[in-house]
């Protein structure tokens, strides 16, 4: 038997079924008017980070109390730290909070490879065993979540204090000390300090001043992490790279550009360290020219002033 349609005024009085649809997942978010729930993607982070905290997959880094926080970053921090069996050393921690940030490291371009702190310890150590001025890692590991991304990856360093970085002593910060007191002699450490990371056939990447640590009598390069490695020595292109990405910050004077390249041993014909990009095809170039504005970026926030106005 046929129904006859419901009255108006009933009608009126039945809300329709899709605003019931709306209203019955609006009560499961709390209601009509109460504010959305955090996207999932977010929960699932959260709800990672508290079972992570309890069981994590991989060695954690060494506990120690801290001494100095060196660096404290929202995706790296280093830390002086006095080792719990005594000693002191460095503890350098890549974390990778965001399970996004786990994603597009384990599908971005180096999904291949080994996490950054583990990268890191691998190149100082080769760099060290073939008689670079490196420091020889302690310990490296990593951890992963429960679906195996890394989350977390770190490097314990010898404690190298008190050692200024060569940008420190550039920028008056810190007293130059007494073993390079004389500029000339300084510069010529630091070139062979260079040319034997590009012996190694070692395209170091990240050839900064703020990257060597100057001591009495020794300097040691760190920052290790971006370093790719080649057949060696490395060719002339890519030292060339390496070296305008390191000097061209720096605005050296004649000087120290001339004793600097006397201790490297190449490219003792180049007057000036701008006629290192000569030597470099367009792919090079543009690279350096995003070398150079990251590093004026820097030296504008006033991070990393390494101007020098004298010899």
């Amino acid at each position: 038997m046929a129904t006859s349609d419901p009255a108006p005024a009933d009608r009126a009085l039945r809300p329709d079924r899709g605003l019931l649809r709306l209203r019955g997942v609006s009560g499961r978010l709390g209601g009509p008017g109460a504010p959305l729930r955090r996207p999932w993607h977010q929960r699932a982070d959260d709800r990672l980070a508290r079972e992570e905290a309890v069981s994590g997959r991989g060695p954690a880094p060494p506990a120690g109390r801290v001494l100095e926080v060196l660096v404290a970053a929202p995706t790296v921090r280093v830390e002086r730290i006095e080792l719990a069996g005594g000693g002191r050393a460095v503890r350098k921690i890549y974390s990778l909070p965001r399970f996004g940030q786990r994603l597009r490291l384990a599908f971005g371009p180096g999904w291949l490879g080994r996490p950054k702190g583990e990268r890191e310890a691998d190149n100082l150590r080769r760099l060290h065993r073939g008689g670079a001025a490196a420091p020889p890692p302690l310990a490296a590991g990593s951890r992963r979540d429960r679906l195996g991304f890394v989350r977390q990856s770190w490097l314990l360093l010898p404690d190298l204090s008190p050692r200024p970085t060569l940008a420190e002593v550039l920028a008056g910060r810190a007293p130059v000390p007494t073993a390079f007191a004389d500029r000339e002699r300084l510069w010529q450490a630091v070139g062979a300090s260079v040319a034997d990371i590009h012996r190694l056939g070692c395209f170091y990447r990240d050839l900064r001043a703020r990257n060597l640590l100057l001591g009495e009598g020794d300097l040691f390069w760190i920052d290790a992490a971006k370093s790719r490695w080649a057949k060696p020595p490395l060719a002339a292109a890519a030292a060339a790279l390496d070296l305008a990405g390191f000097v061209l910050p720096l605005d050296l004077p004649p000087s120290a550009w001339s004793a600097l390249i006397a201790g490297y041993g190449a490219f003792t014909d180049l007057e000036r360290p701008q006629q290192l990009s000569r030597l470099l095809g367009r792919r090079r170039r543009r690279r350096l020219a995003r070398v150079l504005a990251r590093e004026a970026q820097r030296q504008s926030a006033g991070r990393n002033p390494v101007r020098i106005d004298g010899p």
